[in-house]
């Protein structure tokens, strides 16, 4: 039995049990380490049925894990307790687009509003989470949303931003190229396209043109990689209200 493992099979406070669902989470181990992350949640909920973080979060392993059925089942037993979560907003738009439901997310853009978060912003949050987290599981229903977004959204650098991302996820680096340079048509400052187009026009072997993005990204304050490929996601970092 690995440390963790036993560590976790003897540790009995709800807080403890929250923690270690972040460790085995931040492993990166694909779904084994999902599910021993969620069932660190189950337990920890075992030991404190009040925790709103600890809902949320067991609702966004739930999803990763492509278990939609149950995600659902998850709702209807959590969501008198939610119901004013930003992030079980963001989890239930999720579960939309993951289920071809394009149209949703912008209806809960209202109940965004209502806890105070702009309608424009909670969309464009909504593409970043999807980006963030579940490329990997729901790509191709992401970039549909994506698309149906940025058609509403085009003057936003951050959903041409996003969208460059999730074209270079798709493979699809020509199209990844105009969006970014969409993005730098509204906000030619913006360091992080400039690097993103940088990084794209080295690897296809266009010196002059990687150079020159090169050069503009550092005069914007972008000198590495590092600063650009981490992208300043901001509210979009899910896992990060952790209550131990």
């Amino acid at each position: 039995m690995r440390v963790l493992d036993f560590i976790t099979e003897f540790n009995e406070s709800a807080g403890e049990h929250y923690f270690f669902a972040f460790e085995y989470f931040n492993r990166g181990d694909g779904d084994k380490s999902l599910e021993k992350s969620r069932n660190c949640v189950e337990l920890c909920l075992e030991a404190d049925a009040t925790r709103v973080d600890a809902k949320s979060l067991l609702l966004f392993l739930t999803l990763k894990l492509g278990l939609t059925s149950k995600f659902d089942q998850l709702v209807e037993r959590f969501s008198e307790h939610l119901n004013e979560s930003y992030d079980y907003l963001l989890h239930i738009a999720m579960r939309a687009i993951a289920g071809g439901d394009f149209d949703k997310p912008f209806l809960l853009a209202q109940a965004a509003e209502d806890i105070k978060v702009s309608k424009v912003k909670f969309v464009e949050d909504v593409l970043a989470h999807g980006c963030r987290f579940f490329v990997g599981q729901y790509l191709q229903e992401i970039l549909s949303f994506g698309e149906k977004l940025a058609e509403t959204n085009s003057d936003s650098p951050v959903v041409n931003h996003i969208m460059g991302h999730l074209m270079e996820d798709d493979g699809n680096i020509h199209q990844a190229i105009d969006f970014y340079e969409s993005g730098l048509k509204i906000d030619s400052d913006n360091g992080h396209l400039h690097f993103e187009l940088a990084i794209i026009y080295d690897t296809l072997g266009n010196s002059v043109l990687a150079n020159r993005h090169y050069k503009d990204a550092a005069s914007n304050g972008v000198m590495t990689g590092e600063d650009a490929r981490g992208f300043d996601w901001g509210d979009y970092e899910y896992m990060g209200n952790a209550q131990m």
